[in-house]
């Protein structure tokens, strides 16, 4: 009888794993900020500076994309 515990190794990820996943790809197609890998680069290209909180940044985000001309349509 086969065993029916997880082996990450053959690729047999959780429903938890999955949904997360998924998740970061379709943030990823309609450009949702990504605090984590911001996070990411502010420590590894700038060690000196400490990044900005996850409600600074998602500001920031927002008003790059809204207070760019052409970005509207009216």
């Amino acid at each position: 009888m086969k065993s029916q515990g997880r082996n990450p190794d053959a690729g047999d990820f959780g429903l938890a794993d999955q949904v997360r996943k998924i998740g970061k790809v379709v943030r990823t197609i309609i450009g949702a900020p990504d605090y984590d890998r911001y996070v990411a680069h502010v420590k590894e290209c700038h060690p000196g500076q400490s990044p900005m909180t996850r409600d600074e940044f998602s500001k920031s985000r927002l008003e790059a994309r809204y207070n760019q001309p052409g970005n509207r349509c009216c």
